[in-house]
């Protein structure tokens, strides 16, 4: 046997072990626990995607309160609009982190951005229940504190998920679906046959699941029985900011409708 096929034979058993270690320690959660202090970053594949760790407190929604969502809301009138405004796309801080994850992305399909920024929503957010960080049963955290803190749970990672993809230019949807909120994207390359997901107005939206660790849209653990509610992202409203609580809101509220915008 010649000796670079000997070289080379060696050569690919190191790069397949270094691939399992890897695969190894990115399923049992490592990636949670590498230092972040000073930039924001995934890897997907390969590949790493990182922006620098931004100045938090220029967003407009830096430690601000926040809103309790609880678990005897009203009715799906709250849960809408919620799901609308938490992304809170007009935060110029979560803006401009989308816009750097997107220039190295390339040339890349709708597909391939949004895999790539579930892995980014999944990775940067270790999953913490809000009753371990904030000593309550539920609460909503807006992306900047989710990214500020680098944890949260099922609606904080599906937020930021939202705000991120809709600065990129996706079609998403934020769902709440029983116990449980995620995301959906509709673009080429989806399969409504295998691909988890809902149908909304005739197109169908494939489910991100944002505190799983596979970033590949349409992918789910469990079994969608159906959604409660679903918004697409708009910016908040005086009201709904200024506002003294969720409840409070509910009789000022015009939209007596469950889906929203």
């Amino acid at each position: 046997m010649k000796k670079w096929t000997v070289t080379a034979i060696k050569v690919s058993i190191i790069l397949l072990l270094v691939a399992i270690a890897y695969s190894i320690f990115y399923l049992a959660g490592g990636m949670d626990y590498l230092p972040r202090d000073k930039k924001l970053w995934c890897v997907y594949g390969v590949k790493p995607y990182s922006v620098p760790k931004p100045d938090f407190t220029k967003s407009q929604y830096y430690d601000r309160s926040i809103l309790r969502h609880g678990v005897s809301m009203p009715n799906n009138t709250i849960i809408g609009k919620n799901l609308a405004y938490m992304p809170a796309i007009d935060d110029p801080v979560i803006r401009d982190i989308a816009y750097k994850l997107k220039s190295q992305m390339g040339r890349l399909d709708d597909k391939g951005i949004a895999n790539r920024l579930l892995c980014f929503a999944q990775q940067c957010v270790k999953y913490t229940y809000d009753k371990d960080q904030y000593n309550q049963l539920d609460f909503f955290s807006f992306p900047v504190n989710t990214l500020a803190r680098n944890k949260g749970d099922c609606e904080d990672s599906g937020f930021l998920f939202t705000a991120l993809a809709y600065h990129c230019g996706l079609d998403v949807i934020t769902f709440c679906i029983p116990g449980h909120i995620g995301c959906g994207v509709c673009c080429e390359g989806t399969n409504p046959d295998k691909d988890y997901g809902f149908w909304i107005d005739g197109k169908f939206y494939a489910w991100c699941e944002t505190t799983g660790s596979i970033p590949k849209i349409g992918s789910y653990s469990g079994t969608l029985q159906g959604w409660i509610a679903w918004a697409r992202p708009a910016q908040p409203t005086y009201l709904w900011l200024n506002g003294q609580g969720m409840y409070d809101l509910a009789e000022q509220l015009e939209d007596k409708q469950t889906i929203y915008v």
